[in-house]
């Protein structure tokens, strides 16, 4: 039976890379002492390309122009195939925390509509007593669309606050995962600007589109019928 080869390498540097699989199982050491200790004196399996940072997520054409450059005996693997599945999990998991973020803007916003609702039904005497001093149905309608547009920046600015302090938070905690189950130890918290705005947006916007009925209801009541009884 073929005898393993043994040698002892002083431990120089403790790298910790985030991944758990790369951080328990991968030894570093120079270019010359593996191939001397490979017998491989001049020659090397694999050569490893890193890009700057700004670059990192075009690392498949990057590789495409690597194999193009080498020719057809050369074959490249990006940090995006290698992992696919985790990535593919991320993305996925992404987009359900979307939609439920969306669900659960859409129950803010239906919380909007039947304040709002309420509101015109319990002042229709005194949105009556405007109307026949003179308001038009357009001023009774932004009257209505203000408070709830206000009522939604005012949460959304807070969600977004809040949000923005628990991910500082996290980033300082650095909260462990079970390395078991996944490939990272702690949880990652990546602070994307143009996703924070987009989800302010469509709040924002959610939240206007549910003012729209009931300042049109507001709008549409007659004067008449409100002080009637009054």
């Amino acid at each position: 039976l073929p005898v393993p080869t043994t040698r002892t390498f002083p431990v120089t540097a403790i790298l910790h890379t985030g991944m758990y699989e790369f951080d328990s199982k991968w030894p570093y050491i120079t270019m010359a002492d593996a191939q001397e200790f490979m017998s491989m004196q001049g020659m090397a399996t694999a050569v490893e390309v890193k890009l700057t940072e700004k670059l990192i997520y075009d690392a498949p054409a990057a590789a495409v122009r690597v194999e193009q450059t080498l020719g057809g005996l050369f074959h490249t693997k990006n940090w995006l195939t290698t992992h696919e599945a985790l990535f593919r999990a991320l993305e996925t998991e992404k987009w359900v925390m979307g939609l439920i973020l969306a669900q659960i803007v859409s129950v803010a916003a239906l919380g909007i509509v039947t304040n709002l609702i309420v509101m015109v039904i319990t002042r229709a005497r005194e949105i009556s007593i405007l109307k026949a001093m003179g308001a038009s149905a357009r001023m009774i309608r932004t009257i209505f669309v203000l408070e709830g547009a206000t009522v939604g920046f005012v949460g959304t600015s807070l969600g977004v606050g809040l949000g923005l302090a628990g991910c500082a938070l996290l980033d300082w905690y650095h909260y462990e995962l079970d390395t078991n189950v996944y490939y990272l130890d702690s949880l990652p918290v990546v602070v994307i600007p143009e996703t924070v705005a987009v989800v302010a947006v469509v709040s924002l916007a959610i939240c206007f589109l549910a003012t729209i009925y009931p300042s049109r209801r507001a709008a549409q009541l007659d004067p008449v019928e409100g002080l009637r009884y009054e």
